[in-house]
């Protein structure tokens, strides 16, 4: 059986989307962000850090993302419908999500191919990590529960 979700699930959630990015962020402006300076308003700063507007603007991704996952993964609004379905509507409301965010903040120049393959190369890899660690927790998940059944059942198999 499921726990209910509330709203510390969802505020953990964009707690781990946040952190997450924000590292892989530091992490590649260390690397680059001299050379990004100009190119891309997230590395104005270059290496020198990330502005408040940007660390603002990534937090308001999280909690969109946060949100996106509970909207597609829970009964709220979609009652019924595979975990194939599920997946590619979150996943495409994301694209969309930093699509309109790079358009907006400026994040790299639109009109240029280069950015755009380089996020969804990045953003494929990170579905795929992410798609298969859930599946494979999902699993680990309900082989406990099998165990606990099959426990139960020689439990009262011994008791009858």
């Amino acid at each position: 059986m499921e726990k209910k979700k509330d709203i510390f699930d969802f505020a953990s959630t964009a707690a781990l989307i946040y952190g997450f990015t924000i590292t892989w962020l530091i992490i590649v402006c260390v690397l680059g962000g001299e050379m990004a300076v100009g190119y891309s308003s997230i590395f104005s700063l270059g290496r020198d850090g990330l502005s408040i507007a940007t660390l603002l603007q990534f937090l308001l991704v999280s909690v969109l993302i946060s949100l996106w996952k509970y909207l597609f993964f829970t009964d709220l609004i979609i009652k019924s419908a595979t975990m194939v379905v599920r997946t590619f509507g979150m996943f495409s409301a994301v694209v969309l999500t930093i699509s309109i965010c790079v358009c907006v903040f400026g994040w790299f120049p639109v009109s240029e191919p280069l950015p755009w393959i380089l996020f969804f190369v990045c953003f494929g890899i990170s579905a795929a990590i992410s798609t298969g660690l859930s599946s494979w927790k999902e699993k680990r998940e309900n082989e406990k529960m099998e165990e606990a059944l099959q426990k139960m059942k020689e439990k009262f198999a011994e008791k009858g």
